[in-house]
């Protein structure tokens, strides 16, 4: 019998690799003051690859924990009460939305890493909301003269994955929904 356990992780070190794709940066000013917080590269490889780069685009990275116990969905099941207080369906709906979170089986906005063990961090989410683009060659002066930090990269496949959830999320189109009575009446309907 095998008792080897398997141990995924998601980022991978700096081993003195140029910008690109998934690399996690420390430093970089989005206007918090002492309070900026890390960052995920979000510009096409290819693009770096091929100097094609006039601004370098960038998402925020937001603690899990946090943000996910402050959803609307994790809310509505908690509605005021502690773990402890829960039912066993209550605690097993939000293991079931945690679970889809860290498998980001949903495009949302959000995808899900575990830094550890690269960043000694809880594990985190890209903001695909929060996103902001920088003049390239001024930003890379940043990098270079050790203002701003590279502290590692998201490996494969996850980088790839990252950016499938980053265009499904913002390649959404929207669509009127239809009324409650027509909804209740297809559910009838189905029934």
């Amino acid at each position: 019998m095998n008792n080897h356990v398997w141990h995924m992780q998601w980022i991978v070190g700096n081993q003195g690799e140029n910008l690109t794709q998934g690399t996690i940066l420390y430093g970089v000013d989005f206007g918090y003051g002492e309070y900026n917080p890390l960052c995920i590269v979000l510009s096409n490889a290819c693009d770096f690859e091929n100097d094609k780069l006039s601004f370098i685009i960038l998402a925020i990275l937001v603690p899990a924990k946090e943000t996910l116990r402050n959803s609307k969905e994790v809310c509505a099941i908690y509605k005021e009460k502690e773990w402890a207080d829960l039912t066993r369906r209550e605690k097993d709906a939000i293991c079931n939305i945690y679970t889809d979170k860290i498998h980001n089986k949903s495009i949302g906005r959000y995808y899900f890493f575990n830094p550890k063990p690269i960043i000694d961090m809880d594990p985190l989410l890209v903001d695909f909301q929060h996103v902001r683009s920088f003049e390239y060659s001024t930003f890379k002066k940043s990098v270079d003269n050790g203002k701003i930090q590279v502290l590692g990269r998201l490996d494969h496949p996850f980088v790839e994955q990252m950016m499938m959830q980053y265009a499904g999320y913002t390649g959404r189109v929207p669509s009127d929904r239809l009324s409650s009575e027509k909804v209740q009446e297809l559910i009838n309907t189905l029934l």
